[in-house]
């Protein structure tokens, strides 16, 4: 098979790479925003990665970062390979559920060109190369659904299958032109079905489908490790979700500066909204009005932010604050361990958006069935996500633990130590700690000689409860921060 593989490289590469048209050039404005917005798109990963790092508990930091930037790797392969013509090929079985594979391996793709939602024009390998950084988000997104219980190597199998049967479909359903949704009048702009809902319903069932955590479960505390690790990473994806929103345009236009406009408004009204019910709620307010309320106000807007006006913007952020601070209470009713609030903010804030989208058109559009469409867009992303998910983990759980011996979710005496250690044999944090609260002699003379102590967690900034002192080395200043 390898040799069969390679005489047939000649010929993808031939369809897939012919000279730009006059057309394509002639749009370089368009061109360049939408690779731009690619880039931005790209953070969303590194950005997860820090956020659910910094959530977490730090024995699971190092095994949290992998899981959310191993789908960089996997998910733009997949999209090379298959994924693009899934989403964006001709119909497979004319029923407007999934494409053909026509355009596997980016065949016939940069000679032809993809009409936008605004009726500019850009290449289609332009438009494959920002839907693959959406693709790569999402599926990163799902992660937040195991995190401190998920195998790594089970998790890269789960991230080629989710993507392929449960992205890849919905995309075609909801953005191709020969899509049922599509074509039945459901809207979704930049991803508030596709991406927040399908993958908030995803992590939801792998969260319920792997069990609570043992911390969770005996209802121990269950505090960040480090805050200001989590607050960088939702610096990063509030930069990344403007650039999702408003690339979703697919080109330099109105739409894409009303998809960032009111993504931004969206978020800010959503901010503070949950600043004031935690004040009105606990009697203060925390860092968690930013992180919690940003992430539920991006994933509301991305369904509207390209169609509606700048107050639906900040009436929609300030009804979806309200619902995503209720709705993420539901773990501790319901006891289902949501550690990072998937479910709560993306699949509650996607709902919310789709219904304002809605709403949006009957009050200007005059079109009295619109919501009855976005119901049933959110009614058939639900069931589409929830099913494909169950059977995907099903079916790596028959396969890991009879053919493999192992199983999908780490074993308790890993979960206890950590994955970190137990699995990467990496840690965060380096510690010369050892059980007793003593330390080695050997150590404790490197500290008297050559150590620099700086307070705090990460770089100094403060890590959780659990941590100790770190240590900053000047043989190895990258590897001696520590932590219990």
């Amino acid at each position: 098979w390898p040799l069969l593989l390679f005489s047939l490289l000649p010929h993808f590469a031939a369809a897939s790479t012919p000279a730009p048209t006059p057309e394509w050039e002639a749009q370089e404005g368009s061109t360049a925003w939408v690779l731009t917005a690619s880039c931005l798109t790209l953070l969303i990963p590194p950005g997860l990665a820090f956020y659910y790092a910094g959530r977490g508990q730090s024995k699971n930091a190092i095994a949290t970062m992998f899981g959310s930037l191993a789908p960089i790797g996997i998910v733009s392969l997949q999209w090379t390979v298959v994924g693009w013509s899934l989403c964006f090929s001709g119909d497979l079985f004319e029923m407007g559920i999934v494409g053909d594979l026509k355009k596997a391996f980016l065949r016939y793709t940069s000679n032809e060109f993809g009409l936008t939602k605004t009726g500019f024009q850009v290449s289609a390998l332009t438009e494959c190369t920002f839907r693959l950084s959406v693709a790569v988000a999402a599926a990163s997104l799902v992660y937040g659904g195991g995190i401190g219980r998920i195998r790594p190597g089970a998790w890269m199998i789960f991230v080629v299958l989710w993507t392929t049967v449960v992205f890849d479909p919905l995309s075609f359903m909801l953005w191709s032109e020969d899509g049922w949704l599509y074509n039945y009048g459901v809207k979704d702009f930049a991803g508030g079905l596709v991406v927040h809902l399908n993958a908030g319903v995803s992590g939801l069932m792998l969260t319920m489908l792997l069990g609570p955590r043992d911390r969770f479960r005996k209802k121990h505390p269950d505090h960040p490790f480090n805050l200001s690790m989590a607050t960088l990473g939702s610096g990063l994806l509030w930069i990344a979700n403007l650039g999702m929103n408003g690339g979703s345009a697919l080109g330099s236009t109105e739409y894409a500066v009303r998809g960032v406009l009111n993504t931004q408004l969206a978020m800010c009204a959503a901010v503070l909204t949950w600043f004031i019910l935690e004040r009105i709620w606990l009697g203060h307010g925390t860092l968690t009005s930013f992180m919690s309320g940003g992430l539920a106000g991006a994933a509301s807007a991305a369904s509207f932010c390209g169609y509606t006006n700048s107050w639906w913007a900040v009436l929609n952020g300030i009804l979806v604050g309200l619902m995503c601070y209720i709705c993420s209470q539901f773990k501790y009713k319901f006891r289902y361990d949501d550690q990072v609030d998937l479910f709560g903010l993306h699949a509650v804030g996607g709902i919310v958006g789709s219904i304002t989208c809605g709403v949006y058109e009957i009050f200007h559009e005059k079109d009295s069935g619109a919501l009855g469409r976005q119901f049933v867009g959110i009614a058939i992303v639900i069931l589409w996500s929830a099913i494909m998910t169950f059977l995907i983990v099903l079916c790596i759980h028959l396969t890991s633990h009879y053919a493999l011996g192992s199983n999908l979710r780490v074993d308790p005496d890993e979960e206890q130590e950590g994955i970190d250690s137990a699995i990467h044999k990496q840690r965060v944090y380096y510690s010369a700690a050892v059980p007793g609260g003593k330390v080695d002699k050997e150590e404790q003379q490197r500290r008297d000689g050559t150590g620099l102590r700086i307070s705090g967690g990460l770089f100094g900034m403060g890590g959780g409860a659990d941590n100790q002192t770190p240590l900053l080395s000047e043989t190895n200043p990258l590897a001696s921060y520590t932590s219990a």
